[in-house]
């Protein structure tokens, strides 16, 4: 590993390294081949795989109600979003980037999370 200083920092077969950035605004294209990266826009993605990943991570008491959850995601969230995007204006716009789709269905499942939390603990404290 080659520091912007110039010191190298040596590693064993056995490390491996991750990174992952935000955009690829500073990196040049011999930093891109050499570390194999793929930047792929958020938007472009879209919210699903997150909501796939996060009905992974449900507590036991609901796991068994994923795909119930999934069809109310895939039922109220497009809807949710599409009104966000027509009807609703940010309060503060200064400085700030306007949220996007992934960051706002992120925010539904923080608030979900919450709301079924005392469920968890209860499930923990039964166990």
């Amino acid at each position: 590993l080659c520091l912007m200083s110039g010191e190298m920092i040596a590693m064993s077969s056995a490390m491996s390294m991750i990174f992952e950035v935000q955009d690829l605004a500073v990196a040049s294209p011999a930093t891109v081949s050499r570390c194999g990266m793929v930047y792929v826009e958020p938007s472009q993605i879209g919210w699903e795989p997150l909501l796939t990943s996060w009905l992974t991570t449900l507590p036991p008491c609901l796991a068994t109600h994923a795909a119930k959850l999934r069809n109310l995601f895939g039922w109220l969230v497009p809807s949710c979003l599409r009104f966000c995007n027509k009807e609703c204006k940010s309060m503060l716009t200064v400085g700030i980037q306007p949220t996007d789709e992934t960051t706002r269905v992120r925010g539904l499942m923080q608030l979900m999370e919450a709301l079924v939390a005392h469920l968890h603990d209860e499930a923990a404290a039964a166990a």
